[in-house]
């Protein structure tokens, strides 16, 4: 019977040989979880890079496009208003020479209405080019939105990195603390 002590002596040194080895597994497959978490972050932070980065210059050129507008509006705006006070002026010289005169009610209805449509189509060209930078201010909200919208998955990544290496240290301390408590038995018996 006295050599029953050396017998289970030999097994917990075995058993704790044993417990060590499950330990650098545990930490070894809990730091490759980590890793593999960390780069598939870093190749997801790098793709939200380019993203951002599209998404920035979409609203920039959004912006550009939309300033241009309003300025080709006011540009055809004046022209229109231009263009349509010399054929004002050109009908009213066309009539006063055939001798129409422009005191009459017919010429001031006539000079009123053409300056009423003339008003209007400078109106016109105005509410379009107000129109297409609206639309290109809506393309730059959108590139915005998309910009903002990137900050939740970098986010979830940085908490992906951090669950990931807790759930790997409480996988490596239950694993020592199993071999600690199975040594412990051991070394009793």
């Amino acid at each position: 019977m006295a050599f029953i002590a050396p017998v289970l002596a030999s097994l917990g040194g075995a058993g704790a040989a044993a417990g060590a080895t499950a330990a650098s597994a545990a930490s070894a497959a809990s730091i490759w979880g980590t890793v593999g978490t960390i780069a598939s972050t870093v190749a997801g932070l790098a793709q939200i890079s380019y993203q951002n980065k599209v998404a920035t210059q979409a609203a920039a050129t959004a912006q550009k496009n939309s300033n241009t507008a309003i300025q080709e509006g006011q540009t055809a705006q004046k022209d229109q208003d231009e263009a349509a006070a010399a054929q004002i002026a050109q009908q009213t010289a066309e009539q006063a020479s055939s001798g129409f005169s422009l005191a009459s009610p017919t010429f001031k209805r006539i000079n009123a209405r053409n300056r009423v449509l003339a008003r209007r189509d400078a109106e016109r060209i105005r509410q379009s080019s107000i129109d297409t930078a609206q639309n290109f201010q809506t393309q730059k909200a959108e590139a915005l939105s998309q910009k903002q919208s990137l900050l939740l998955p970098a986010v979830m990544g940085a908490i992906d990195i951090k669950s990931s290496m807790i759930s790997g240290a409480n996988l490596v301390r239950k694993v020592k603390s199993r071999n600690t408590n199975s040594q412990a038995q051991w070394e009793q018996a």
